[in-house]
């Protein structure tokens, strides 16, 4: 589920799917936890065989983290070729970046983590569609029109939303600004900034971090403990010093709304179909957000 706690200046809203209620993430050693923490350097800036990259972090995870590449991995990635050029930046950040260039993942269990093919598929949208109509609590604001609002560009004016569909049954206050966000290879961010994990877990206290930045790059707020011990000092630093110590997100997303015109929600805390518009300080459209929220 979403965690209500990273609106991140907006609506938080969207599909978040492979649910993970119920479910308890694998465990892992303490020695294992510790290594997938501890910084490492590689020094690979030209393409490289990743199997080549690979060894050298076994090297640097020494023998309280075995890695392993699954057959399947194997042979997907057989002659991928990767890069990365860091410096003491947490081992786990290093295996995502150099996984995620091969178009693979990785899981840890016990004191092993395993490189696997990823398989995760977008949900199909005639699938979303029918799972939506068995329980839709949605309440839409008064005068919209589905169509008038499909016919919404970028750039469409405040004045000219309001002729099409109406006034929204509220408005959200917003910021823009630039999100970062650390994780697992697993890890996926919506379009509005909602997040999941691909593996079923996600865990809202260590399962991601984000750092949310204003848009001259400077780092207002960081959040969330995957990284566990980020500096405060990082504050007010340049993004690019986040890059330097914690290597390249998982996903980036440019915030450039002021504010959200919000044009749905749920008469119960039910599923719902999400209509919103980002409006910039000058009244112009530069977000459309039309999906689902499943509850």
């Amino acid at each position: 589920m979403i965690d209500r706690r990273l609106a991140l200046g907006c609506l938080v809203l969207g599909l978040i799917a492979g649910a993970s209620d119920g479910q308890e993430p694998p465990e892992v050693d303490d020695d294992a936890e510790a290594r997938l923490d501890a910084p490492v350097t590689l020094r690979f800036p030209g393409e490289t065989p990743l199997g080549v990259v690979l060894g050298a972090i076994r090297k640097e995870a020494g023998k309280a983290l075995a890695i392993e590449v699954d057959r399947a991995a194997s042979k997907q990635a057989d002659g991928a070729k990767v890069r990365i050029d860091v410096e003491g930046i947490p081992l786990k950040a290093a295996l995502t970046q150099v996984v995620r260039q091969a178009g693979l993942i990785y899981s840890v269990k016990g004191s092993k983590a395993t490189v696997e093919v990823d398989t995760y598929k977008d949900p199909d949208p005639k699938a979303l569609e029918a799972e939506m109509k068995k329980a839709d609590t949605t309440v839409f604001a008064p005068g919209f029109d589905e169509k008038a609002f499909r016919s919404i560009v970028p750039g469409t004016t405040e004045a000219q939303v309001h002729k099409l569909i109406g006034q929204p049954l509220r408005e959200t206050q917003s910021r823009p600004q630039v999100d970062w966000y650390y994780g697992p290879p697993t890890l996926r961010v919506t379009e509005d900034g909602g997040m999941f994990d691909t593996s079923g877990f996600f865990e809202t206290a260590w399962g991601y971090t984000v750092v949310q930045a204003a848009p001259d790059g400077k780092i207002v707020e960081i959040l969330g403990g995957y990284f566990p011990d980020v500096p405060r000092e990082l504050i007010g630093a340049d993004l690019a010093e986040m890059k330097r110590r914690y290597g390249e997100p998982n996903a980036v997303r440019t915030v450039r709304a002021a504010r959200y015109l919000v044009y749905s929600g749920s008469k119960s805390s039910g599923n719902f179909r999400t209509r919103a518009l980002g409006v910039d300080a000058e009244g112009k459209v530069v977000q459309i957000i039309a999906g689902y929220y499943f509850d």
